[in-house]
């Protein structure tokens, strides 16, 4: 899938007009959280000119194939067409004679990069776990062939998938193992994503419990492709986004719970009030944000109402041998005890990096490795 329908090319724009008129486009968020961490300055700044044509227009080529592209975030691997050594659309690009240089040079860096050939031993490790896991049903009914963005995907034993894909796979199994009892308890419950990216979690969630609302959060130029991913997937679904509750100063309960996804800019996230969302999710993005930021969001009426706390992220953002991000979070900082644990266990999908070499890598130890956190607190009230 990696056109976009006018429909939803009108409703992205209206959102990006809509944004601009009403103060939350990036350039204005940037200058106004000067708190913001020099990584997502630099990330927002250099993104813009992916998303947007010169005019201001939204860059629909961009925006077909933004996984492909790695607009704002990566797919981490596959990052060609050509990770299957019997490649099929390698010979179709070879023939078509467009750029057969640049074909086989990609083909030959799948075949020798060590990196790459680390990362396709990793993506069937993962594989095995998810069928450790009991998670394969997961990988056939979701494939990552045919989603929105025109990804890059990784094929082994049928099934099609890249390691953000199978990551998120993994996560929703624990929410099918740990939660599903209590989700389907609250029965239309309300679900917020805090860093979304472009919508995994929430297209999969929404997908195993249809009657959830899902609040997908991130920045306003990130959801722009989060808005095209999920509305693709969902063209028949009821959309909100919170610009429009701006001039009405809040966002309570029933603004949300009659449509099945909210697009929130984090400009407005004190506009949800307490009691508002049921589940609170957040994968990585905790941990690479400055303490400022971190306690918005913890300290903030949505968490503090909060049934369900759900989160992946390092036990050490900035491990004295390697700061690896701006900031002095540790797992100590994560308000855990304000819950029952349903699930804490060190993350497995993500168990090392690799440094390529010319046919060889080396596996090299995470700076700091991740915990898998499920957490209830009042179901019944």
């Amino acid at each position: 899938m990696n056109t976009v329908s006018k429909e939803i090319l009108d409703e992205i724009e209206v959102y990006v007009k809509t944004a601009s008129t009403s103060g939350a486009d990036s350039e204005k968020f940037i200058e106004d959280n000067t708190e913001l961490d020099d990584k997502w300055r630099e990330i927002i700044s250099a993104e813009k000119k992916k998303i947007f044509n010169k005019e201001g227009s939204v860059n629909v080529d961009s925006l077909a194939s933004f996984r492909r592209r790695n607009v704002y975030v990566s797919d981490i691997y596959p990052v060609s067409d050509y990770s299957s050594p019997f490649s099929i659309q390698f010979l179709k690009d070879l023939f078509s004679f467009s750029n057969p240089f640049r074909v086989i040079k990609d083909y030959i860096k799948e075949r020798i990069h060590g990196e790459c050939i680390g990362n396709r031993k990793l993506l069937r490790e993962i594989h095995e776990l998810l069928e450790a896991e009991g998670a394969i049903d997961l990988l056939e009914k979701y494939p990552v062939r045919g989603t929105p963005g025109n990804p890059y995907m990784f094929e082994h034993k049928g099934h099609t998938y890249n390691y953000r894909w199978a990551r998120h796979i993994y996560f929703i199994n624990l929410v099918r193992n740990n939660l599903k009892e209590e989700l389907t308890s609250l029965g239309k419950f309300i679900s917020m994503d805090i860093g979304c990216s472009y919508g995994i979690f929430s297209y999969l969630l929404k997908s195993e419990f249809p009657k959830s609302t899902q609040i997908l959060l991130d920045f306003p130029d990130q959801l722009i492709f989060s808005q095209y991913f999920i509305r693709s997937l969902f063209p028949n679904a009821k959309f909100k986004n919170s610009f429009d509750f701006r001039e009405k100063g809040k966002i309570e309960r029933s603004d949300i719970e009659d449509c099945d996804f909210f697009f929130l800019s984090i400009n407005d996230y004190d506009l949800v009030e307490g009691g508002a969302v049921d589940m609170v999710s957040n994968f990585f993005s905790f941990g690479e944000m400055r303490r400022e930021w971190f306690e918005k969001y913890i300290n903030g009426d949505v968490f503090q109402n909060a049934k369900v706390f759900f989160t992946s992220n390092r036990f050490e953002s900035a491990p004295r041998h390697e700061a690896t991000y701006d900031c002095d979070l540790t797992v100590l900082d994560y308000p855990l005890n304000k819950f029952e644990k349903k699930l804490f266990a060190v993350n497995p999908v993500y168990p090392y990096y690799l440094r390529g070499y010319i046919l060889r890598y080396d596996v090299r130890p995470l700076s700091s490795q991740y915990f898998d956190y499920i957490g209830v607190r009042n179901l019944k009230n």
